[in-house]
């Protein structure tokens, strides 16, 4: 049987987990050249339930694990259900990450849309971004920050009947 900590390590880079292991948290903080997708559900919010859940989350990272992208968060906010991924993180840098985003995104839209019947929306954007582990021992996050993050959520708070933009 695995432990939860043994679970939890497997959505996150090795590159990452093996400096946190060593504490070190100091050095994931840097400068790199990412792509972001903003992945929206809106039929969520008429068809809720876990199973449905389950099923989106299924796809997303058997996607992200296809296209070598990362796993950054699960919300629900003012936007809805998000999903936000990354391309270009430790571990996960190559050429034609931005194809490979547009790719994903585009294969989950329509995936979602013909064999789950549920809508799904996309921002994707490319650009230098922050990126660093964020929050206390107790907690900790890796994150992307940038305007091009921002722009991505918006993208895809203007992307409508299973679009991306």
């Amino acid at each position: 049987m695995f432990s939860i900590s043994q679970m939890l390590e497997s959505h996150v880079p090795k590159t990452i987990s093996g400096v946190v292991k060593l504490e070190h948290h100091g050095l994931v903080s840097e400068t790199r050249l990412v792509c972001t997708v903003f992945l929206g559900f809106p039929s969520l919010l008429q068809d809720f339930s876990l199973d449905n859940l389950q099923g989106i989350f299924t796809l997303v990272q058997r996607k992200l694990d296809e296209t070598n992208g990362g796993f950054l968060q699960m919300r629900f906010d003012e936007k809805g259900f998000v999903i936000i991924c990354g391309y270009g993180l430790p571990g996960h840098t190559e050429k034609g990450m931005a194809r490979k985003a547009i790719k994903m995104a585009c294969e989950i839209v329509t995936e979602l849309r013909v064999g789950l019947g549920h809508e799904a929306v996309a921002g994707i954007t490319r650009g230098l971004g922050f990126c660093a582990c964020i929050g206390s021992e107790e907690r900790t996050e890796y994150s992307v920050f940038d305007e091009k993050v921002n722009l991505a959520a918006r993208l895809m708070s203007l992307a409508e009947g299973g679009r991306y933009r």
